[in-house]
């Protein structure tokens, strides 16, 4: 059992362009509980607005994420492959002991306004157009005492310039 605590919109699944009514605050509960099932397993669970999340066993003991700036994050109890390859979510072949953290700068957007159609792509302002994007953010341990509220606003001032293995930065093609 691994427990997700993280402050951001978390309440349930949004995307850049699907994220107006996510509340930005402190959410808490098992890795699970953030899922969301489709008929046809496919990525899913992106959360925005990110600034700090935790991962934690059943110890209390793991890791915390923080962002320079907000990030876009998902978590989940199997791997990308194991999505791809399942027809149905009964299929999906979940990690012994471990966790797919997905943490990135952002993601694009879902369908267009049509997304009925064929044509069904992310509006302009929700896809990356080739263009450069850098983030960072910091990893650190955390025990069941550690304060994630007090980490988050103190890592975060040290979040200004990314560090060899604590941020990232990809250029897209469009």
């Amino acid at each position: 059992m691994y427990l997700v605590e993280c402050y951001g919109q978390w309440r349930y699944e949004n995307y850049s362009n699907r994220s107006q009514a996510a509340i930005v605050r402190t959410y808490k509960g098992k890795v699970g509980y953030f899922i969301t099932e489709y008929v046809k397993p496919q990525e899913n669970a992106d959360h925005t607005g990110v600034r700090w999340l935790a991962l934690r066993g059943r110890s209390g003991n793991g890791l915390q994420f923080v962002g320079a700036a907000p990030l876009s994050t998902s978590v989940w109890p199997y791997t990308q492959a194991a999505l791809a390859s399942a027809m149905h979510p009964n299929e999906i072949e979940p990690l012994d002991g471990a966790l797919t953290v997905n943490i990135d700068a952002a993601q694009a957007g879902l369908g267009g306004s049509d997304s009925w159609s064929m044509r069904a792509i992310p509006l302009p302002q929700y896809r990356f157009l080739g263009k450069r994007y850098e983030y960072s953010f910091k990893i650190v341990p955390v025990t069941k005492r550690s304060a994630l509220v007090n980490n988050g606003r103190m890592l975060k001032r040290w979040c200004g310039v990314p560090e060899a293995g604590h941020g990232g930065i990809f250029t897209s093609a469009g």
